[in-house]
Parts: structure tokens; sequence; C-alpha cells
């Protein structure tokens, strides 16, 4: 499959290295996990009912339905929560892919210390982005966000005050806008 996958939904060849082929097949049978197919631009949803049937195996091993042709159409997976199957998907370590190195402890050059970690915070606001979208979130809850971030990997368990947070997150949010 080329082009463009909607957020949320993986193929299925992916989701069967993660999960295994013997929870997929049963998650694909119960409902639990969505198939679907793409048909002329479309996205068809297959029958749960049918991933129970003699040969789906065959199919989940595949990770695409055969048309008969030789034709083979790549089947794509997702769950009735997409943004959560995505962060659970986005989670998991993938062979071959390296995270970036973590960044380097700066050396005091002579002024003072750097207490907060402002770009980790603004990767972290677009890793928010990306996974779950921030268009729709508040300011407060943005801030709220990065608030606990900063607790859980500031190395000493406190957080900017509540206006440094809003500075930042605000311009992070008119970086977003549309431009009219």
């Amino acid at each position: 499959m080329t082009g463009f996958l909607p957020r949320g939904y993986y193929p299925l060849s992916e989701v069967r290295a993660a999960i295994g082929a013997a929870k997929l097949g049963s998650y694909l049978a119960s409902g639990d996990l969505l198939g679907f197919v793409q048909v002329d631009g479309e996205f068809k949803q297959m029958a749960a009912e049918g991933w129970g049937q003699e040969g789906s195996d065959k199919i989940v091993d595949a990770g695409a339905l055969d048309l008969g042709d030789g034709q083979l159409l790549p089947i794509l997976v997702t769950s009735s929560n997409p943004k959560a199957f995505a962060m659970k998907m986005d989670a998991r370590p993938r062979p071959g892919v390296t995270l970036p190195p973590a960044p380097l402890k700066r050396v005091n050059s002579g002024g003072r210390p750097v207490k907060w970690d402002w770009e980790g915070a603004m990767v972290e606001l677009a890793r928010l982005d990306a996974t779950d979208g921030t268009a729709n979130k508040t300011q407060a809850a943005l801030v709220a966000h990065l608030a606990d971030w900063f607790v859980k990997n500031s190395g000493h368990g406190d957080a900017p005050t509540v206006s440094e947070l809003k500075v930042r997150v605000r311009r992070f949010q008119e970086a977003l806008k549309p431009e009219t």
C-alpha cells in the first residue's frame, strides 16, 4: 500500500509482528481489532466473523487479501479507539529503528546552570501533537501536561512556574495556528 495511512491504522503485517499471529487473529475475530482493505480509494471494513473461518490464518500470515489473479489487497488494522491504538503501536520498539541519543549533559561554561529542559518540553509537545493532536486542547490542559512531564523528567521532581509554562505553551500554539 502506498501513500497516506490514516492515524491509528497500521498494515496487518506490522501488527502481526508486534503482537503475534494468534493474538491478532483472535482480536480480529472478536472485533477488538478491525480489518480494512482499500478499494477504489475507500476503506472497506472486513467482517469480524470472517476472521474465525478456515483460511483466515493464511490471510493473517500474508497480511493481504488475495484476489485470486495474483493481485493482493493489503489489509490495515485499527481498533474502535484508533488514537489509543496508535499510541500503543507507536510506543513499541521497532526492529531496525533506533531512537535518537539522549541529549548530552551540558558542561557548565561558567554561567548559571540550566534548570529546565525547554527543548525536551517542546519535543514532548510535538510528540503529543503527533499522537493525540493539540488543536482541541486548552492552554490549561497543555500546561498541566507539561508540568507533569517536567516532574517526571526534571531529575528533581519539580516543574517551572505556571506562568513560565504558559509562555512556552502559548508560543507553541501560536506557531501551529494556520496563517490567514
